[in-house]
């Protein structure tokens, strides 16, 4: 898809000289910048005194993440449900929580639900350079009060591809 859209793109400017378009980080930083953030979840003060006052590990409920990454009147081919993917690996694979499914009806309730959002902003580096940036940001709310208990952001470079 990726592709496909920069290819249009390119045909769309021919003969128009040096053309840059803005690239999402590519997917292994995106699952970098997740581990991470979920390095620093679980490390947290809201998980390990979960533990120890409840003698079990947190219940985690992935809710959505959504991609705020719109520029130049185009959506970003950035796929949230990959960063999304990417969280539930990374949680998984710290062994310090269990993800639960509130969809199905005989998961155990979630004690916290993880959201997040991604954004996306150019940066001017030098005169003539700009360079996208897209930040991670991530929190879980309390299930029975509904605050905020943690917050996480990661900024990842994306790119500039010449066409």
């Amino acid at each position: 898809m990726r592709k496909l859209f920069l290819l249009s793109l390119s045909t769309l400017f021919v003969g128009c000289g040096s053309v840059k378009v803005s690239a999402p980080p590519d997917l292994n930083e995106s699952k970098t910048a997740a581990v991470t953030i979920i390095n620093d979840l679980v490390t947290h003060n809201s998980v390990s005194a979960f533990t120890k006052q409840n003698t079990r590990k947190p219940r985690i409920g992935l809710g959505r993440i959504r991609n705020n990454t719109r520029h130049s009147g185009f959506h970003q081919t950035l796929d949230a449900e990959q960063v999304t993917l990417g969280v539930r690996e990374a949680l998984l694979a710290s062994g310090q929580v269990e993800v639960v499914d509130d969809k199905d009806p005989k998961a155990s309730p979630a004690d916290y639900y993880l959201e997040g959002e991604i954004k996306a902003a150019d940066i001017v580096v030098k005169d003539d350079e700009r360079e996208r940036r897209f930040s991670f940001a991530l929190w879980i709310s309390s299930a029975s009060s509904g605050s905020v208990v943690w917050q996480k952001t990661a900024d990842v470079k994306g790119s500039f591809v010449e066409l």
